[in-house]
């Protein structure tokens, strides 16, 4: 089977109404390098060979997607509990690809050198319990599902200082007669 032509084609659709890129080769081809113009969560790609005989011989739809946006995240409330514990949450945006992990990191007020407080984790929350009674520092950096690592914060997001007092409440239960 001589292959006389090979195209290529990819849609954002699954039923390739909407064409992105439709582009043929004469003979077999094995590669294809394209720049696309923007970033696609979800594309879809196949490829249609043609023998000198006129069999046409296609592959099956493969999904992909384009995502060169580092994402995005941030401490976003810092709480002091009772018991001298601090809880951290953070978020993530990621428009393309979404966010996989995150890296958790605190200093000390002063210091140079970031502590990890979480590697990689999928959460968006935990505690903390400073060794001692100075001012602590908090940053978050989110790498997304295509690997892409979001630039690190050299101050922070947010420090223990900023902490809101969170007072344990005990609430009696009200019977109604």
């Amino acid at each position: 089977m001589f292959v006389q032509s090979t195209k290529i084609r990819i849609a954002s659709d699954l039923q390739f109404n909407n064409e992105i890129l439709s582009e043929t080769f004469p003979g077999a081809r094995t590669s294809f390098a394209y720049n696309f113009p923007h970033d696609y969560q979800s594309l879809y790609w196949r490829v249609v060979m043609t023998t000198y005989a006129n069999r046409v011989v296609a592959t099956n739809v493969h999904p992909f997607g384009i995502d060169t946006a580092a994402p995005a995240s941030q401490v976003e409330s810092v709480y002091l509990m009772d018991n001298s514990y601090y809880a951290l949450i953070w978020s993530g945006s990621d428009t393309t690809s979404g966010i996989d992990s995150y890296l958790v990191q605190y200093r000390a007020l002063g210091e140079s050198q970031w502590q990890t407080l979480h590697e990689v984790t999928k959460r968006t929350s935990t505690t903390f319990h400073p060794p001692d009674g100075r001012i602590y520092w908090f940053r978050t950096q989110a790498i997304d599902k295509a690997g892409l690592t979001e630039s690190t914060s050299a101050t922070g997001d947010m420090s223990t200082n900023q902490a809101i007092q969170v007072h344990r409440v005990i609430l009696y239960p009200l019977i109604f007669q």
